[in-house]
């Protein structure tokens, strides 16, 4: 049987996302792609052309990841709106 949800070749994966914040701006899903230590999550919000780009960063040096989101306009990625990093408590 073969996997629908990834695809191996592009390195493109479904992501299913759910949320403590109960938020009903986005599709629920979206599509993944990775690149090394990088997934870019493309999240299009529901009723409108605007895209959000997700980009979570392994940083094996630090043991941690970096979440950074920003907006697509007009096809390009514009300034970041939400930085984190995420770190495992000593």
């Amino acid at each position: 049987m073969k996997n629908t949800l990834v695809n191996h070749n592009q390195h493109r994966y479904v992501v299913y996302g759910a949320s403590i914040e109960g938020s009903d701006e986005f599709e629920g899903f979206c599509y993944a792609y990775r690149n090394d230590n990088e997934l870019k999550l493309m999240q299009k919000i529901v009723n409108s052309e605007t895209t959000i780009i997700q980009r979570m960063t392994w940083e094996s040096e630090s043991d941690s990841w970096i979440i950074q989101s920003r907006p697509e306009l007009a096809g390009k990625e514009d300034k970041i709106f939400l930085d984190m990093k995420l770190m495992k408590l000593q």
